[in-house]
């Protein structure tokens, strides 16, 4: 009951504090909107080119279930081998040029058909079908698991006909009429990677923002000897510790309550809500353990200020919150590693392809050991107990 009411009261102040409520409750709600709009006004998708180089009636059918696919924007392209043969009216590229358009982003997938592909195949050999993308991306795992999904239904298919080609030719189509091709999840049509997930990027950046903000509240409460006055009175040091934790997980499932409810009205309902707002709340709970190892190591309000500013912001930038991550410098993707920013966004891209939060165990375990590392941290600089010196 102290803890609730001590909670209750970090709110009032929190409510009190100047364009507070607007800053960190609804201006995410309002990048999210923006982010979304903007980036799916005309409906692109995962721009994926595609050279058949056996142009054969397997190979149409497989480019035919890629168009299909809502999620993917396929161009037929040809291969040439000097760049002097290059015409975009044609869309003749070499590899190089077309890896190139990977690189700058302008193209996400670029998948080869070899030209013995059918004869493979129907040997029951294995296929060579290359699919070049930038390494560890989103376009890359989404291709793969459509690949896979396509292909292990077309080996089935091929066996159950009993390798005859007509028969097997009957089945695929009978299959493809009935809809029994899986896809991977489709959240609604994007100008560019990563749109949801950039937006829910920003959310947590401001996720962060406000377990500072009530920090900062604490380290007042530190600094002006408040600790005091108030356990003066029948109450614990833990009890104060815990209304600063609800408190601020209040203010954080507010935040992610609206993101999450504009997001649902954008997309019209087709994410994975649940799963993201378990991952979201798992976020969160990390970035409160951060900000109770600062109460309890740092002494003086300004020293918040550098937290906000330096931290908070660097290691957003650094953990792929503003920008893909596949931009970066190697050795710069494996500094994001030590975020915890990095692994949440990590598995939010993961759901928005299609993915489940089960799948991505390696994430949860991060996070969760990274929050009791904090936890344990904070543990033992502030060595919480019912002693009011040992928290001043």
């Amino acid at each position: 009951m102290v803890a609730f009411k001590l909670a209750i009261n970090n709110l009032k102040r929190f409510s009190r504090e100047n364009n507070a409520v607007w800053f960190f409750l609804f201006l995410p709600v309002v990048i999210l909107t923006v982010v979304i709009l903007y980036f799916n006004f005309d409906g692109g998708r995962i721009t994926v080119m595609v050279a058949d180089q056996t142009n054969t009636r397997l190979t149409h059918r497989y480019i035919d279930y890629l168009k299909e696919n809502k999620q993917l924007s396929v161009q037929l392209v040809t291969v040439v081998e000097d760049q002097q043969q290059i015409d975009p009216q044609r869309k003749a590229y070499t590899e190089e040029y077309i890896h190139q358009l990977i690189k700058e982003l302008r193209v996400n997938t670029f998948i080869k058909i070899p030209a013995d592909f059918e004869e493979k195949f129907l040997g029951l050999e294995e296929i060579q079908l290359t699919a070049f993308a930038l390494q560890d991306s989103q376009a890359q795992q989404t291709i793969s698991r459509i690949n896979d999904n396509y292909f292990t239904n077309l080996k089935a298919l091929y066996l159950g006909s009993g390798q005859d080609l007509e028969q097997f030719y009957l089945l695929l189509e009978e299959f493809e009429q009935r809809d029994l091709k899986v896809r991977s999840q489709y959240t609604g049509q994007s100008k560019k990677p990563y749109s949801i997930s950039f937006g829910l990027g920003i959310l947590i950046y401001f996720i962060l923002l406000a377990s500072f903000k009530i920090c900062k509240f604490a380290i007042e409460d530190k600094t002006s000897r408040v600790y005091y006055r108030i356990f003066t009175m029948p109450v614990r040091a833990r009890d104060y510790i815990l209304g600063y934790i609800i408190s601020t997980f209040a203010i954080v499932l507010v935040q992610i309550g609206l993101s999450v409810l504009a997001l649902v009205l954008l997309t019209k309902g087709s994410i994975p809500v649940v799963e993201t707002v378990i991952t979201l709340s798992i976020f969160s709970i990390g970035s409160i353990a951060i900000s109770l190892l600062i109460i309890a190591v740092v002494n003086k309000e300004s020293t918040i200020e550098i937290f906000t500013s330096g931290v908070v912001m660097f290691s957003s930038m650094l953990a792929g919150v503003f920008w893909p991550i596949d931009i970066m410098p190697d050795f710069m993707v494996r500094l994001a590693r030590l975020f915890p920013q990095f692994w949440t966004l990590d598995l939010i891209q993961y759901l928005f392809y299609g993915g489940s939060i089960w799948d991505k165990k390696l994430n949860l375990v991060i996070l969760i050991g990274m929050i009791g590392f904090f936890l344990v941290t904070a543990i033992y600089f502030s060595r919480i107990n019912d002693d009011i010196r040992d928290l001043t």
